[in-house]
C-alpha cells in the first residue's frame, strides 16, 4: 500500500497512536471500549491530511461509522470530520487516478473479491 501510494504522488504519515479502530468491539456491544479506541485515533491522526488511508474494508466502514458512535456525545463534530476523511485505498486510488505500473514480463490474469464492507458498507 505505502509504495502505490508513494508512486502516484501521495506524501504518507503514519500517525503514532493510532490502533483499533474499535468495530469488533462495537459489534459485541461494547459501545464505551469502540469509544474510546476510536478516541485514540481521532486524537492520533492530525486534521490537516487530505485523506484517511485503510487498506481493511471492516476497518474502513467503522471508522465511517464514528459520527453515529459519538452521536449526543462532545466528540461528535470531531468524528465526523474524521469519518469524511476515511478513504478505502482503492477508492481513493481510483479518485486519484492511479498512475500505471510497470510492464510485467507476462500477463496475468487474476480473479478479485470485493471485500463484503467495501462493497456493501462504504457507500
Amino acid at each position: 500500500t505505502l509504495r502505490v501510494l508513494a508512486r502516484n504522488g501521495v506524501e504518507t504519515i503514519i500517525p503514532r497512536g493510532q490502533g483499533c479502530c474499535g468495530s469488533l468491539s462495537l459489534h459485541i456491544g461494547e459501545a464505551g471500549q469502540a469509544r474510546e479506541l476510536a478516541r485514540k485515533n481521532l486524537a492520533a491522526f492530525p486534521d490537516d491530511v487530505d485523506a484517511i488511508i485503510t487498506n481493511a474494508a471492516g476497518c474502513g466502514s467503522g471508522m465511517h461509522e464514528y459520527g453515529l458512535l459519538f452521536a449526543g456525545e462532545p466528540d461528535r463534530a470531531v468524528a465526523e470530520a474524521f469519518s469524511h476523511r476515511v478513504r478505502d485505498i482503492t477508492l481513493f486510488l481510483d479518485e486519484l487516478g492511479l498512475i500505471a505500473p510497470p510492464a510485467l514480463p507476462a500477463p496475468l490474469t487474476v480473479a478479485y473479491h470485493d471485500a463484503c464492507h467495501l462493497a456493501h458498507a462504504q457507500r
